[in-house]
């Protein structure tokens, strides 16, 4: 896919005839298959790895799902702390109204301060302990981990740059 896009911007951003710039599509596209197929083919040659005891993959498994709850960590706390200043104050908090430290929560002030930390730790845990559960589940297996992944970077990401709902300016303040 990546070398698809690439000989298309390639493409497009010299001033080529239309037919070559889908030629040099077509081509990057082939370039892709063949890359994919030759990993799987080396991964087809590689020696079966050794099956490890159910129980031992149920525990890579189950750790796997915490280092991946603490993504989620900061996005969750945050907006639980919002959602309870929503139920005390009346109104969804906005920048100064009301101030965070006003509401007389400090737990779930601190939760969230410490739920940011947890999930760049998260990240960090997630990407080294990855291999070893990729090696226990196999392929198959870590799908719905590497969905729920990506998907909790998306959130982290969304409420960086975009901050839906203000919630993180909110709390910044």
């Amino acid at each position: 896919m990546f070398l698809v896009l690439a000989g298309a911007c390639v493409a497009s951003a010299l001033a080529i005839p239309a037919q070559l710039r889908l030629f040099i599509i077509l081509l990057s596209f082939v370039a892709g298959l063949l890359v994919i197929c030759s990993l799987a083919a080396w991964r087809a040659q590689r020696p079966p790895r050794p099956v490890l005891p159910a129980r031992t993959v149920r525990s890579i498994s189950i750790a796997q799902w915490l280092i991946t709850a603490l993504v989620w960590a900061w996005p969750v706390a945050l907006y639980a702390y919002a959602g309870v200043a929503w139920a005390v104050v009346g109104h969804w908090p906005s920048y100064g109204r009301p101030d965070p430290e006003d509401l007389g929560l400090p737990v779930l002030h601190g939760s969230v301060a410490i739920g940011f930390y947890a999930s760049g730790l998260g990240i960090l845990l997630w990407v080294l302990c990855f291999p070893l559960c990729s090696r226990a589940l196999g392929a198959r297996g870590v799908r719905l981990h590497v969905l729920v992944f990506v998907l909790g970077i998306g959130m982290l990401a969304l409420m960086l740059f975009q901050d839906p709902g203000g919630v993180f300016n909110w709390y910044a303040d």
